[in-house]
């Protein structure tokens, strides 16, 4: 198998939670996604499902 090399860095600017919640549609968006979530709504995939997508 071979490997992926990609630098992260983290920063203020960088920061993936406060970028997705910085719009309020977007937050109401990933609220129902967890909602959803907690209730079993959800198709698990693993990754090499993801592949065969």
């Amino acid at each position: 198998m071979d490997a992926l090399h990609v630098d992260y860095k983290t920063s203020e600017i960088t920061d993936d939670t406060a970028y997705l919640l910085s719009s309020e549609a977007n937050a109401q968006h990933l609220q129902k996604s967890i909602e959803q979530e907690h209730q079993g709504k959800v198709t698990k995939l693993n990754l090499d499902d993801i592949w065969k997508l």
